[in-house]
């Protein structure tokens, strides 16, 4: 017997899958609809529908209990699924307590649908206190009737509605199946206390914060795919912070209480990532342009605070140790992981974002081609004060581009016999060159 049918389009429409069974089904088994494909859904009264964005049944999941004509944040991102027989197909989707922890009188709702101040019945207007939610279902608590007012939308149990400024306020509630969100801001770190969501890409100013309010978000939930611009003041002024995904205080990030308007859209990818700490964690900056960023960019990371960065294909950076691009700068066009590997952690300045060039020579710290490195993007002479960067007496080992040919010396200012060579070399060892060389002439 016929469980649930997959539409490739909404209002169920254009190619589809059949399931007839209860069980798990993976990316495999989605028959001839496909993965990332569906965006409507029926499903056979009685039954439930549990739908994951990844295979292997991983991923946030998406309950169904009942038809859906368009999967919203889930449309085209479907990739595994579970059918399973409702027990009780006539428990309640919604029950509404007097009193807090579910005690009191109590109100029940089988249907989805709006449902005024008169029929609170025995709970009466204004006099919730908690409420139990089915399971791929919410609720929208309205403050006052006809279902006007900002409302606090309500997935699985809230014991306690005085946590998110709801308590003894509610006079009309809709219910519905269970939308995703894009974004979801707290008024607490670790995603506690009263909250805000946001179901649609766009710009939020400080009076749609809704029940969070003007310089209180603390931490956000961002669905992957999108980002979120934080504004220190109203209508977008100031200088935003960028985030993605799960950050659970704002606190590491210099932004705690004080986000005023808030964009939400899809996300970018940045050019160059520079984090706080080794492993690309902690606070960080990113850059989405080419070109000068100077000490007063860096932040939240801050000045001499920086210790990994990642870097996009095509792209290079070079960190200066000092502002306004002075010094001798690391130049890399992959990511660095622990800068203090290259001696460079903590003493970032200053950065500057471009296309990727490509070396002439790179000399590197030990053989094949691994460890510290300097590259030199021209003919020329290179003493020892050019080879800081792996430091003097100390190459192993070096790439050279086609066409050119470089002159290893061993001694500073070009003095002694070179080794001249128009090949890469993965062991100077082999040359009886190793960590000897102490100035580079490349034509």
């Amino acid at each position: 017997m016929l469980r649930v049918t997959l539409y490739r389009y909404p209002n169920y429409l254009g190619l589809y899958s059949d399931f007839y069974a209860s069980g798990k089904y993976d990316i495999e088994d989605l028959g001839p609809i496909g993965n990332d494909a569906a965006s409507s859904v029926r499903v056979k009264p009685g039954y439930e529908v549990i739908l994951y964005p990844y295979t292997h049944w991983r991923g946030k999941p998406f309950t169904l209990r009942s038809d859906y004509a368009y999967l919203g944040s889930y449309d085209n991102a479907i990739s595994s699924l579970e059918i399973r027989k409702i027990e009780n197909p006539n428990a309640p989707l919604l029950t509404v307590y007097e009193d807090s922890i579910f005690r009191g009188l109590f109100k029940s709702y089988y249907s989805v649908g709006d449902y005024d101040v008169g029929t609170l019945d025995a709970v009466k207007n204004n006099k919730i206190s908690s409420v139990v939610v089915a399971e791929g279902y919410e609720t929208l608590l309205y403050p006052d009737s006809g279902f006007r007012g900002a409302p606090l939308v309500v997935r699985g149990n809230k014991a306690k509605l005085k946590t998110y400024g709801f308590n003894d306020i509610v006079s009309s509630i809709r219910i519905q199946q269970s939308r995703q969100p894009i974004v979801t801001a707290y008024q607490n770190a670790n995603y506690f206390g009263k909250y805000v969501e946001y179901y649609k890409v766009g710009i939020y100013d400080i009076n749609e914060l809704g029940p969070v309010g003007n310089n209180k978000i603390s931490s956000l939930v961002i669905a992957d795919g999108y980002e979120v611009l934080l504004y220190p003041n109203a209508h977008f002024e100031g200088a935003p912070l960028v985030v993605r995904g799960r950050i659970s205080n704002l606190k590491y990030y210099g932004f705690n209480d004080i986000a005023s308007s808030i964009r939400i859209q899809l996300a970018r990818q940045p050019i160059a990532t520079a984090f706080e700490n080794a492993n690309y964690s902690g606070r960080y900056v990113e850059f989405y342009n080419v070109g000068d960023f100077d000490i007063e960019a860096l932040n939240p990371v801050r000045n001499d605070k920086i210790s990994s960065v990642l870097i996009a294909e095509g792209y290079e950076a070079l960190l200066y140790p000092d502002s306004g691009f002075r010094g001798t700068p690391l130049v890399t066009q992959g990511s660095i992981e622990n800068l203090e590997s290259y001696g460079f952690n903590n003493i970032i300045s200053s950065i500057r974002i471009q296309q990727a060039r490509q070396p002439i020579l790179t000399a590197f710290e030990n053989a094949n081609y691994s460890g510290r490195y300097v590259e030199f993007y021209n003919v020329g002479d290179f003493d020892i004060e050019a080879l800081n960067l792996v430091g003097n007496d100390n190459i192993s080992s070096i790439l050279i581009a086609e066409g050119y040919e470089a002159l290893l010396y061993p001694d500073s200012g070009f003095r002694g016999t070179p080794l001249v060579t128009r090949n890469s070399i993965e062991n100077l060892g082999r040359y009886g060159f190793n960590d000897i060389i102490s100035s580079i002439r490349i034509r």
